[in-house]
């Protein structure tokens, strides 16, 4: 009996690092005059998604006030624009119920799982955060009330050769000690006591931090957990 707990703990682990890693990415794109919510793996795959489920959008200008946006839903996706020039996008995208199974993870509430018959690892509600930096702004280095949230101490835009990037996570305004950051690449960044990490930028083009958070559910039998997950990216040219 022991062996078998042990193996099953084992598969449990195995099984929430590759959700880790397999995690869908959020982030904003621009596309001519329109600006693009997009989900998948950066730079790798985009997925079509319910428009509903994003349900903020917000922009920045240079001089770091909130620009007014009209919203395009499509049937792959939310989109915007803008009649002013945006250097930051956030977006906030409620994802719902998940249920991690044995079989995988399933995209259902845990009483629609027990009713299929999986056999429950945890239940959980998705919840997503992005920023995406397109040009320097006074609003790229300060927290814009998001509940999970990495803010450049540096902007990226202005960043001398060899310097790194210096970025604080919050959650809900708190920094967060001694947490887990990645980047695109794979590699793992742990923040300091003040919620603050370095990053080393070394090469040009597409670049993504981002950090997961999970709190246990109140009052509420369906789930296990509220799971959220932020996401920075920017290009460097």
């Amino acid at each position: 009996m022991a062996k078998i707990k042990t193996g099953l703990l084992c598969f449990v682990v195995i099984f929430m690092s590759a959700q880790m890693v397999l995690a869908h990415h959020l982030w904003v794109t621009k596309q001519d005059d329109v600006y693009a919510v997009c989900r998948g793996m950066i730079a790798e795959r985009l997925d079509n998604y319910d428009p509903q489920r994003v349900t903020q959008i917000k922009a920045f200008g240079k001089d770091g006030h909130e620009v007014p946006l009209q919203r395009h839903d499509r049937e792959d996706g939310a989109f915007f624009s803008s009649d002013k020039e945006i250097s930051m996008a956030v977006v906030r995208s409620d994802w719902g119920h998940r249920v991690n199974t044995t079989q995988g993870k399933k995209f259902m509430t845990r009483q629609e799982a027990e009713q299929e018959g999986f056999r429950i690892i945890n239940s959980f509600f998705s919840t997503q955060f992005s920023k995406s930096l397109f040009a320097n702004g006074g609003a790229i280095t300060k927290p814009v009330n998001m509940m999970l949230e990495i803010v450049p101490l540096n902007s990226p835009f202005e960043m001398p050769a060899g310097e790194p990037l210096r970025v604080k996570l919050l959650f809900e305004g708190n920094p967060m000690p001694d947490t887990a950051l990645f980047m695109e690449t794979g590699q793992e960044i742990k923040t300091d006591k003040e919620g603050i990490a370095q990053v080393d930028i070394d090469e040009k083009g597409i670049h993504l931090i981002w950090a997961r958070h999970q709190i246990h559910a109140v009052d509420d039998p369906g789930l296990d957990h509220h799971v959220f997950t932020t996401f920075l990216n920017f290009e460097v040219e």
